[in-house]
């Protein structure tokens, strides 16, 4: 993974404690960092097993579908003994478990948000423009994967209930597809209580409509200029118009507190470029999301 840039990188959150690279464990102010690798993480798997061809070029499966780490992040004192919640995030097209954090300034956001859940990144396609969610894609592969991270977190005394609490999907750009299917069919899909899609509806859009039809929890469509995110956003708003499903449209500025409170399924336009719509919308909303609040002692 890169052991001189991830080490650069964990050091920027000013650890207090910086534990093995055997056991890749590593203590900032915010919480602890863990880099695990699990059997059902999204690969290897058997589509990419002959690799992957985009626009001629060849990625192979031993450089950029071979590599099962799954990065999790555990805040200072969160409650360890109830039901676990869990923030996932699902990356996008030429991207590395290694470059997300910093790129994005996840821990730093999800630690502002003060939410008591972990935060975990499976890495998906390693730098290759690819879109796929491997086993993630399978049916039940979701649950799965949650259900091995909860039991090795466990083992390690890292948390001491194995029960799911609630789930929060979120994802950038090429991350829309994993989060569709297991929207569909991964298990799992009552707990999972909010999804945060950022400038990445290209497509699946019947996927994402089955679940807000079907289950009731909320939905955050952040769309910028981009030219396939702006068409399928405006389709998806036509459609909700016509079947009498109530959204709020809005522009990114504008967006408040009680807009965030009282409402379901958002369309939320921004003026940022594709790379920086994550950028303060991560942690705003997570802050007026359903996950708990960590305690005044913890948040800090």
């Amino acid at each position: 993974m890169g052991l001189a840039l991830f080490i650069f990188w964990a050091l920027s959150f000013s650890p207090t404690t910086l534990y093995s690279w055997e056991k890749r464990i590593f203590a900032t102010d915010y919480g602890e960092i863990i880099i695990e690798n699990l059997k059902t993480a999204p690969f290897p798997h058997e589509t990419r097993e002959s690799g992957y061809t985009y626009r001629g070029q060849f990625f192979s499966k031993e450089k950029h579908y071979n590599d099962n780490s799954v990065f999790i992040f555990i805040p200072k004192q969160m409650d360890k003994v109830s039901d676990i919640n869990f923030v996932f995030y699902f990356h996008g097209w030429n991207d590395s478990l290694v470059m997300i954090p910093p790129k994005y300034k996840i821990i730093s956001q999800f630690a502002a948000s003060h939410r008591d859940a972990i935060l975990v990144i499976p890495q998906g396609p390693l730098n290759a423009p690819d879109s796929s969610g491997g086993k993630l894609e399978d049916v039940d592969g979701f649950k799965e994967f949650v259900d091995e991270l909860l039991l090795k977190l466990y083992e390690k005394n890292k948390i001491q209930s194995k029960r799911v609490g609630s789930i929060v999907l979120s994802g950038h750009s090429g991350g829309f597809r994993v989060m569709s299917y297991i929207l569909l069919h991964g298990g799992y899909a009552r707990k999972i209580k909010e999804v945060y899609l950022f400038d990445g509806l290209y497509s699946q859009l019947e996927k994402f409509v089955y679940w807000i039809n079907y289950y009731e929890g909320k939905f955050i469509n952040v769309f910028t200029r981009n030219e396939y995110t702006l068409e399928n956003s405006l389709r998806l708003i036509e459609d909700f118009d016509g079947w009498n499903i109530p959204y709020l449209l809005k522009d990114e500025e504008g967006l408040t507190k009680e807009d965030l409170l009282k409402n379901r399924v958002f369309f939320i336009f921004t003026e940022k470029d594709h790379n920086e719509v994550m950028h303060d919308s991560f942690k705003k909303f997570l802050y007026y999301s359903c996950l708990p609040k960590l305690k005044p002692s913890q948040g800090k």
